[in-house]
């Protein structure tokens, strides 16, 4: 096996991991419209390893490429310069690679922009919170009035 094939089996594995790492993305958009914040987490810690996975497959292709000579080279780079004889899978993979990580990162974004909602969403409940505690006074039929401790509320009568 010469040294073109085993950068396109490198290739090759890069987008097998994109594909797997899509199907995580996607999951990650669903748990997240459904508040299931322990599954997030979960992925949170997958992610991570798609990341190292992704890292180390990374540092292969460019250990490989300065082997050929193509260091610091794009792959559309290394497709202008291979053989005629392997532009056509080279130009096919590149595209693939390309697709999916294109759905990725709009995947991505709208996990994000979910995210940004669901944190404004707490803040905006937060600061009602806050608002509610500036405004706790009770007042009395003789116009006096005290501040009100939810905390010491009974709004359940104890015979229940």
């Amino acid at each position: 096996m010469n040294k073109l094939d085993n950068l396109y089996n490198i290739l090759e594995e890069q987008l097998h991991l994109y594909e797997e790492f899509m199907k995580v993305e996607n999951e990650k958009y669903n748990v997240i419209l459904a508040d299931n914040i322990k599954r997030l987490d979960e992925i949170v810690t997958e992610e991570q390893v798609f990341f190292l996975k992704s890292r180390g497959l990374d540092q292969k292709r460019e250990r490989l490429l300065k082997e050929i000579g193509f260091e610091g080279k794009t792959l559309r780079q290394v497709i202008d310069l291979v053989d005629d004889s392997n532009k056509d899978r080279f130009k096919k993979m590149h595209q693939d690679i390309f697709n999916v990580l294109q759905n990725f990162k709009e995947k991505n974004n709208q996990c994000q922009d979910l995210v940004q909602i669901r944190l404004y969403r707490a803040q905006t409940m937060i600061n009602k919170l806050d608002e509610s505690k500036a405004n706790r006074n009770l007042y009395f039929k003789d116009g006096s009035s005290d501040e009100i401790d939810v905390n010491k509320m009974k709004f359940i009568s104890k015979k229940i």
